[in-house]
């Protein structure tokens, strides 16, 4: 079931790892088919230097496993909340990369001081306000709250790290390595 798409979500998830944007197995990418409504994710604790296609996890817009040899990513039902309330995203990444995540810590948006930001972000990258671990789309429903165009690519998740979002898994992580970019350059700014 959906083949094609575990293997563009399985090489999204390894470019994470190529890029220095996760380490150990924390941070996942997932990818949508739009025309079954099912979501493929990485599967919670595997490796991404041992993680194949074959272990993506398959579920539908609730997070409900459809298909898969293990648990999807904890992270699940955020991505499922964000498919769900933006219908153009068909692709997400989240990562805890260090100079993005500095941001998180501080609970302060990435500012729009560079014209590639403004070009690839179109502006500020905005800061969820605090949420709910403990609900189960606590997470998911600050990320599109704090979407005050609904076209964001970037949120950062306060105190937590960031999501990125794009047409498809590849794009979402290229998003995710811009952002890492920025804060990197702007924290040498002394911003």
């Amino acid at each position: 079931m959906l083949e094609d798409l575990k293997g563009k979500v399985c090489a999204a998830n390894k470019e994470l790892v190529k890029q220095g944007l996760v380490i150990s197995t924390i941070g996942n990418v997932s990818g949508r088919d739009s025309r079954k409504e099912y979501v493929v994710i990485k599967p919670e604790g595997v490796s991404y230097e041992e993680m194949t296609p074959a272990d993506m996890v398959v579920t539908d817009l609730n997070g409900e496993v459809v298909e898969g040899l293990h648990q999807p990513s904890g992270y699940i039902h955020a991505h499922c909340f964000v498919y769900k309330h933006r219908k153009d995203v068909g692709g997400i990444a989240h990562t805890h990369s260090p100079y993005a995540t500095s941001y998180a810590v501080q609970g302060k948006p990435i500012p729009a001081l560079l014209i590639p930001q403004v070009a690839n972000f179109g502006g500020d990258i905005p800061v969820t306000q605090k949420y709910d671990m403990k609900q189960k789309y606590g997470i998911g429903s600050a990320l599109v709250k704090a979407m005050k165009n609904n076209n964001e690519k970037a949120v950062i998740l306060n105190r937590h790290g960031v999501f990125t979002f794009g047409n498809d898994s590849a794009e979402a992580v290229k998003y995710a390595a811009l952002v890492e970019d920025l804060a990197k350059t702007y924290r040498a700014a002394g911003k």
